[in-house]
């Protein structure tokens, strides 16, 4: 075991016995890993790189650590994880890349990595994941993401392949895009707990390879866009959420054995004419609507909040009906009004902020309507 604690080094050493098994470098000044900075250390089972100043990992940074089980990065101003980074890790037990500044996953950060046993990344304020963040990574066990994510772009996960658990808690979500999960192959788990979620587009879960389990726990969903269960999914949970609408389009997509492939319990629902929507399709699928309307209550309108669905009176088909062709002429009425003031303003060379639509629209659509 070499210990360098705290000895104020710029740079990794590099003339250390090639039979040193455990190394800790934590507390200095290292500011960046050359390619194959440690490859005449080949027994090398634990690195410690903590509280570094660590900006850049230069490609294959650890290549040749055949024998590395534990590798922490934890405490470093790294801001990126840029492509092949952390590449080329193999048979690891231990992976920490929290806690050091890293907001955004470029493409192929982890490519040809494999047998990971953790990978961690909580703790960073990671904005993004970028497309094929992820790809050439194979059989992990977990998965953990930085909490807080704001944007993840469709085909972040592709070429992810065999993870057991994937973990993202506390997302601030403005969607989920279509494609989202595309080319993920096989994995056991995927969970998103807490924060929020803008919009779930209803083809979010297009294009991706055997998952056995997605569940959402106390996240707080904007519009649900869709609930579409086939193929390669297994099962769908949603546990303890608050959902503030459903998207008006098909919300509901199931191929047989309902019950055994969605769960719908403890949510705090729209109970208004979305509800309504929600479980005709629920029912047309042969989901058990009254198991389904005990187990579930009203988030909205505000004086049937925290009710059991069950012990409330839900709009009529017909209601909703005259409802539905109310909002299509509202919105009607609304795009032909901007339409129109766009177009005074393209001839008389006028500016039109768009605060002062959004204080006007109400009154004017109002007026037109009645």
């Amino acid at each position: 075991m070499v210990l360098c604690i705290d000895a104020g080094l710029t740079a990794p050493p590099r003339r250390l016995p090639a039979t040193v098994q455990h190394l800790s470098l934590a507390g200095n000044r290292i500011r960046r890993l050359r390619r194959a900075a440690f490859i005449k250390l080949p027994q090398l089972r634990t690195l410690d790189l903590d509280n570094n100043r660590i900006r850049r990992v230069a490609p294959f940074a650890f290549l040749g650590l055949l024998s590395l089980e534990r590798l922490s990065l934890q405490g470093n101003p790294l801001g990126e994880l840029a492509g092949f980074s952390l590449g080329g890790l193999r048979n690891i037990t231990y992976l920490y890349v929290g806690h050091s500044g890293v907001r955004r996953v470029r493409p192929l950060a982890f490519s040809t990595s494999a047998d990971v046993r953790l990978i961690s990344l909580g703790g960073n304020p990671a904005a993004a994941l970028e497309p094929r963040a992820f790809a050439g990574l194979q059989r992990v066990h977990h998965l953990l993401l930085p909490e807080r994510l704001q944007r993840v772009a469709a085909g972040a996960f592709s070429g992810l392949r065999d993870v057991d658990v994937l973990v993202v808690r506390q997302p601030q979500l403005e969607n989920l895009p279509a494609g989202l999960l595309s080319g993920l192959q096989r994995a056991a788990r995927l969970t998103v707990i807490g924060g929020e979620v803008g919009v779930m587009d209803r083809h979010w879960m297009e294009g991706v390879g055997p998952v056995q389990v997605i569940s959402f726990t106390n996240v707080t969903i904007g519009e649900l866009g869709g609930l579409n269960i086939t193929g390669p999914v297994g099962r769908l949970e949603m546990r303890g959420n608050r959902v503030h609408a459903v998207a008006l389009s098909d919300v509901l997509t199931l191929s047989p054995c309902a019950e055994e492939r969605l769960v719908l319990v403890d949510n705090l629902l729209p109970c208004t004419c979305d509800l309504h929507r929600l479980m005709t399709a629920l029912r047309g699928a042969g989901y058990n609507v009254t198991r389904f309307s005990e187990q579930n209550r009203c988030l909205t309108p505000p004086v049937l909040q925290q009710r059991h669905i069950s012990g409330v009176s839900l709009p009529s088909a017909e209601e909703c009906a005259v409802r539905d062709r109310e909002e299509l002429e509202r919105r009607k009425s609304e795009e032909a009004f901007l339409r129109a003031m766009a177009s005074a303003g393209r001839c008389f060379g006028v500016t039109i902020y768009s605060s002062l639509f959004t204080l006007l629209l109400p009154f004017v659509i109002n007026i037109v309507v009645t």
